[in-house]
């Protein structure tokens, strides 16, 4: 979408398959290896997204260093991510799909804030979404509830705008 847009794109995707489908498929310039490792110039960038990524980061106040360096002043990250207050959660417990061994960290609106305030960042938005999904059979009442979980900030996933300081 980005990219049809006219922007320049350019992503990182730890298998070396999934890069190889983004540069040829997609012509889009793509690293296999960890963002730390690549050697990006300082404001190289205007945005970054990391969509359901921050969850996977061993060291993701690191990572979130990292990008803070490669965006430019007054850059924006955009994030989502599984929200470890959500509604569904509390239902589900261990069962909800996002508790898995691929996620390292768990947040929710407090500690993904701080975290991005110990990178750096000014938080500009951040809300808690909901995916839906599990309200199957809830038909009649799903846009109510969809309001409600999201102005309260317990659905699913959290969704995070953020900014660098401009100089």
């Amino acid at each position: 979408v980005a990219k049809d847009s006219g922007w320049q794109c350019a992503g990182v995707e730890l298998s070396a398959d999934d890069c190889e489908y983004l540069r040829k498929r997609l012509k889009v310039e793509a690293y296999d290896k960890p963002l730390r490792g690549i050697s990006l110039p300082v404001g190289a960038f205007d945005a970054v997204t990391l969509f359901h990524v921050i969850e996977h980061f061993r060291d993701p106040l690191g990572e979130l260093k990292e990008i803070h360096r490669i965006l430019k002043d007054d850059g924006i990250l955009l994030a989502e991510l599984p929200n470890i207050d959500a509604l569904v959660f509390r239902m589900k417990g261990i069962n909800w799909k996002y508790i898995n061994a691929e996620h390292v960290f768990y947040y929710n609106r407090k500690t993904a804030a701080e975290l991005l305030k110990q990178a750096g960042f000014d938080l500009l938005y951040i809300t808690g979404i909901s995916g839906l999904d599990w309200w199957k059979g809830l038909a009649p009442v799903k846009r109510l509830l969809h309001r409600l979980v999201t102005a309260s900030g317990i659905g699913d996933h959290l969704v995070i705008v953020a900014k660098k300081h401009g100089k």
